[in-house]
């Protein structure tokens, strides 16, 4: 039987620093993390080098759960409109692609439609009712200005003679 010293001393030989060894298992692990990153990547880039030219494919899910609140979730929605919807942490939802039925879609059932700037719209515009934004300002089509009630009076004069 070995006796304490023989011991101790079996035990100091089995000592070794292992210092060195920490910093080459730490730069092994951020390797193998890395390693791991680029395949993740990969797996959704095609060709996994060009993402420009790549697509990601979103399985369709009805509404997931909320994300925590310093995040945003994207998702292909199929509550109610089959696009790629984002999700925030309170629950709100925004569609991130409109059909041209859809952006007018989005609108219907609120209280106003506000647009700004110049609004170009080709085809044929019909309503039933026009208000002016203010009643001074009146509506003006083709360069005539029309006020609620009647309009104001038209003076034509043709050689010399006055019509109203």
């Amino acid at each position: 039987m070995a006796t304490e010293r023989e011991v101790e001393q079996s035990l100091k030989n089995l000592q070794i620093d292992v210092t060195d060894l920490d910093v080459r298992l730490e730069f092994a692990e951020r390797r193998v993390r890395a390693i791991r990153h680029t395949t993740f990547i990969e797996e959704f880039l095609e060709g996994g080098v060009d993402p420009i030219s790549s697509f990601l494919d979103y399985k369709l899910v009805s509404s997931p759960a909320n994300p925590p609140a310093t995040f945003i979730r994207i998702f292909a929605d199929t509550d109610n409109s089959g696009h790629l919807t984002q999700r925030d942490s309170s629950g709100s939802e925004i569609d991130l692609a409109y059909l041209d039925a859809d952006a007018i879609a989005a609108v219907e059932g609120e209280a106003t439609l506000a647009l700004s700037g110049a609004v170009e719209i080709t085809g044929i515009l019909t309503v039933d009712t026009i208000n002016e934004k203010t009643g001074a300002a009146g509506v003006t089509v083709d360069g005539l200005l029309i006020k609620d009630g009647w309009p104001d009076p038209v003076v034509i004069k043709l050689l010399g003679e006055v019509f109203n």
